[in-house]
């Protein structure tokens, strides 16, 4: 565990800021099913049973009733644009049919790809993220050890993704990385966590690529710019062993993101040369 890095060496951004921002992304009304289990303010029905009755007891808690919240129990399934616009609709009585050319460029549907998912969109929090997404962001010791042994019992949990739209496609494995978490990456790995991943969210882009209307060149700075693959992530945060697990796992050194940048463009990007 550690603090979250910057890409930009003009923008230090320690975990403490990037907690509060999303913690004021997420919504302090929403009564989701997963802020009950865990929430940012780092409590929650999981972390009681851990307080009370250590790994034993969230061990089994998870094997026996956490199953429900999956898909196939567990395995996961593929998941289209309607499974997604319950999610977004959720607060209302009746889903909203986007048109597709009223879609904002940053909006998930514009770029919609069929994919795996674990966790079910309809427990999932107001940030489209999953209970798993939720403790490593929380970022303490039993919070980490939670998380491992959510793993544990359901490795399927690790290749899903953040689907909401300013973090969209951040996966458990980007937010371990981003927090120096080199165990938990190491779990995620071995579940069968995407190691080309791509975060594409707004929040991820460089300030003057945020707004409908991004500039023609941008000078990446920005609050978390880090390259979208989570190997990017790794050389921004001068992660050697991280890095070459990724390595060993597949991960291509030359896939671009979108602006064509590779990993030693980042390096330069990031001033970790």
């Amino acid at each position: 565990m550690g603090n979250i890095c910057s890409c930009s060496s003009a923008s230090q951004v320690n975990a403490g800021s990037i907690l509060d921002r999303v913690i004021s992304q997420a919504s302090d009304e929403d009564q989701c099913i997963l802020y009950r289990l865990a929430n940012y303010k780092k409590g929650g029905e999981l972390i009681d049973a851990y307080n009370r009755g250590g790994q034993i007891e969230v061990e089994q808690l998870i094997k026996t009733q956490f199953g429900v919240f999956m898909y196939a129990l567990g395995k996961g399934q593929v998941i289209n644009r309607a499974e997604y616009l319950r999610w977004k609709f959720r607060d209302l009585d009746k889903v909203v049919l986007p048109i597709e050319a009223s879609l904002s460029r940053f909006d998930p549907l514009a770029q919609w790809n069929d994919h795996e998912a674990c966790w079910q969109m309809q427990y999932r929090g107001s940030l489209g993220e999953t209970l798993l997404h939720v403790l490593i962001i929380c970022d303490t010791r039993s919070h980490t050890r939670i998380a491992r042994t959510l793993i544990k019992c359901f490795p399927r949990l690790a290749i899903d993704v953040v689907e909401g739209e300013e973090y969209l496609g951040a996966g458990a494995l980007h937010l371990a990385i981003a927090y120096n978490n080199n165990e938990l990456v190491q779990d995620l790995v071995e579940a069968g966590a995407i190691v080309n991943q791509r975060a594409i969210g707004s929040f991820f882009l460089p300030k003057d690529q945020q707004g409908q209307i991004p500039a023609k060149n941008t000078d990446y700075e920005g609050l978390a710019y880090l390259g979208e693959y989570p190997l990017a992530w790794a050389a921004c945060c001068a992660n050697e062993s991280v890095y070459n697990l990724l390595l060993d796992s597949g991960a291509d050194p030359d896939e671009q993101d979108s602006f064509g940048n590779m990993i030693l463009h980042m390096v330069v990007v990031g001033d970790k040369l």
